[in-house]
Order: C-alpha cells, then structure tokens, then sequence
C-alpha cells in the first residue's frame, strides 16, 4: 500500500488504521458502503432481473459461479433473469455460461452503465 497512489478503505476506523500502519493519511479515501435507500427506493414497474452481479469481472471473482447458480436455479425458477454489470475480462462472464440454455437467462449489460437503472431492475415493487 505503500507504492499505491491512493487507497480506498469502507469507512474511517480503516483509514486511521492504515495511516497508524505508516500509510499517507492524504492518500487514503473512504468510500461510504451505505446505499441511499431514498434514490435506491422500489419502483412501480416490472421487474427486470431476479439477480444482479456489479463487478470486476475477472477470474477471482468467480462470476462463474453466478452463472452456474442461474443454470441450476432454472429447474425451479424457469424464468430466472439475471445481469451482469462490468468489463468481461473471463470468458465464462463474456457469455460462455455452463449451458447454452443457461445463457439466454444471463444478460451482460458491459462496463459503464448505469448502476442505479439496474438496481431498480431488480428492486421493484411487482
């Protein structure tokens, strides 16, 4: 942590923390891992997706563990939806899920889009 240019911690205890360990308080920045439940409140439409996965995508992140998740799920859930926010760096995030028919219920949104839009997709009032 030293080299790095900056640092994000989940709150101040974090970077007090970090800074007592020798780390520049200047480039330590907490992020706030409260969501706003008035801007991320339910809205009165259908629901888009059953599941959402807003990450990194990259091998440690084990996206495909989601994807075989959705290809289970549809034994009991046929209509199972679920979507992926980010950059698709593996090849199972980029569409290569475990079945052909466990890929039409997986949607790859890409990197850049809009976050909330998604969580609203899910978190709906129907």
């Amino acid at each position: 942590m030293q080299a790095a240019d900056f640092v994000t911690t989940t709150g101040t205890h974090t970077k007090a923390f970090l800074a007592a360990k020798g780390v520049a308080a200047d480039r330590i920045f907490p992020i706030s891992s409260v969501i706003d439940p008035v801007a991320f409140r339910p809205r009165d439409q259908p629901r888009r997706y059953d599941l959402v996965c807003i990450s990194a995508l990259i091998a440690r992140k084990r996206v495909d563990l989601l994807l075989d998740l959705v290809g289970e799920l549809r034994a009991r859930r046929p209509q199972i939806r679920a979507a992926i926010v980010g950059k698709a760096t593996c090849s199972r995030a980029r569409g290569a899920g475990p079945t052909p028919r466990a890929r039409r219920h997986v949607t790859s949104l890409g990197f850049g889009t809009e976050v909330r839009d998604v969580l609203w997709a899910v978190a709906c009032s129907s």
